[in-house]
């Protein structure tokens, strides 16, 4: 199940959000 492409990609997606969604977050706090 975890050397299913996919499953990669999905979670691959669903951390590079995260991580876009913390530094958005983080730059409209220090403006």
């Amino acid at each position: 199940m975890w050397n299913h492409p996919l499953m990669f990609a999905a979670y691959y997606l669903l951390f590079t959000l995260t991580i876009g969604w913390l530094w958005s977050m983080a730059i409209l706090y220090l403006l």
